[in-house]
């Protein structure tokens, strides 16, 4: 008979280390594996990044985030923010300065209202940004996110680890959603040329400063309204709390969580509908007013069918509106895919160890230099997470960085 025993296991990324154990020497379970109909079956309920996807997501910006170096550029830093600053190059020497950063975060959004699918936006706009950003060598690791506006369109962040200036970025940007079939930037500029054609007013909906708001509209009018600003580029120093405010800042969900809270609302309202029972309901009714004491007269002339298509007939009313709500609500959150990275980042994986090595630390060294610890309990199996810096491992380090390497 095989023997069946539980060994250590540990997932090793830059920032956290899980303990848990795994059984070993089970015997193969007679049961079809229907895994795959998980998969085929999947679908975003809400357009909404799920919680594994968070997951997935914070181990891909924590690898990213370990495996890109510290950078410096010759500019002017003309705002700071924590732990972001926006670098713009200056031929004066006065406004030059050596600044450090370790990420760059990309914002691309859509200068005008948006008239094609999500997934369009992606294919044929998005997709072809970073392919030439790739191709010209502009930057080639990244990690994109998709989001929606207030306004209901579409925007994306990417996270490289290289800067790009803020001019390149929109010049490419804005001639790519201008192409033929899109059109964007024509669509902004009729709208400008539409609102100021009696001279110039400030938007109802722009909280900038008057003299912002006219300084910008006169540099627009000088290029006729054909250079928005579609785009906003940020690099980030580096600190220990990097990763978590990046993670907070593309880890959000797509759009505001009351949208989330109304879907999960109708969803189970939808649900209590589509698993109506008619035959339990019938005898719900018969029993309801046969059963009931205060009708005086049972010889009454009652169309219980009648009662019941009626009440059958609200409920499908109900089921069409709560479906168009769940339609309406999920529009407003992200079709397709919610985010992605370049091949490179892709194939980074944390390390995952089965049974104890000399490289990995004792529990007792884990609780003296970690910063914090979480314990999961799923049935009977416990995660125990250790947050640290993995500089404080070097044998952790050397190994992890090895399988880095390797991958």
């Amino acid at each position: 008979m095989q023997k069946v025993f539980e060994v250590p296991a540990f997932k090793v990324t830059p920032d956290h280390i899980t303990i848990y154990n795994v059984l070993v020497g089970c015997l193969p379970s007679d049961k079809k594996n229907e895994g795959y109909k998980n998969i085929t079956k999947n679908s975003n309920k809400y357009w909404e990044l799920s919680f594994n996807a968070r997951k997935r997501l914070k181990e891909k910006l924590s690898l990213f985030i370990y495996t890109s170096k510290n950078k410096n550029i010759k500019g002017k830093i003309f705002l700071k923010d924590y732990n972001k600053m926006t670098i713009e190059k200056s031929p004066s020497n006065d406004y030059i300065k050596n600044v450090n950063y370790k990420m760059v975060m990309i914002t691309l959004t859509l200068p005008a209202k948006q008239k094609h699918t999500d997934n369009e936006i992606k294919s044929k706009l998005l997709n072809q940004f970073l392919t030439e950003m790739r191709t010209k060598k502009h930057f080639t690791d990244y990690i994109w996110k998709a989001e929606k506006q207030d306004n209901g369109n579409i925007h994306f962040h990417i996270l490289t680890n290289k800067y790009i200036s803020w001019e390149l970025i929109r010049e490419v940007w804005n001639r790519i959603v201008n192409k033929k079939g899109f059109k964007y930037v024509a669509d902004y500029q009729k709208k400008q040329q539409k609102f100021f054609q009696n001279g110039f007013k400030s938007y109802p909906t722009d909280n900038r400063p008057y003299a912002v708001q006219y300084n910008a509209y006169t540099k627009n009018k000088k290029c006729n309204w054909t250079n928005p600003n579609s785009t906003d580029v940020v690099a980030i120093k580096n600190s220990k709390y990097l990763l978590n405010y990046l993670i907070k800042y593309i880890g959000k969900g797509v759009t505001n969580t009351i949208r989330k809270q109304r879907l999960v609302l109708l969803y189970d309202r939808q649900k209590m509908f589509q698993n109506l029972d008619h035959e339990k309901l019938h005898k719900s009714i018969i029993s309801q007013i046969y059963g009931n004491p205060n009708f005086i007269s049972y010889e009454m002339e009652i169309n219980i069918e009648e009662i019941f298509d009626n009440i059958i007939k609200k409920t499908d009313k109900l089921l069409c509106i709560i479906n168009e709500q769940i339609d309406y609500l999920k529009k407003k959150g992200v079709q397709g895919l919610i985010w992605s990275s370049s091949a490179t980042i892709s194939k980074l994986k944390s390390l995952s160890v089965l049974d104890v090595q000399d490289f990995i630390p004792s529990i007792i060294e884990l609780n003296v230099k970690s910063q914090s610890k979480s314990v999961l309990e799923i049935a009977k199996l416990k995660f125990e997470t250790y947050y640290y810096d993995i500089k404080q491992f070097p044998k952790l380090q050397k190994e992890f960085d090895n399988h880095l390497i390797n991958l």
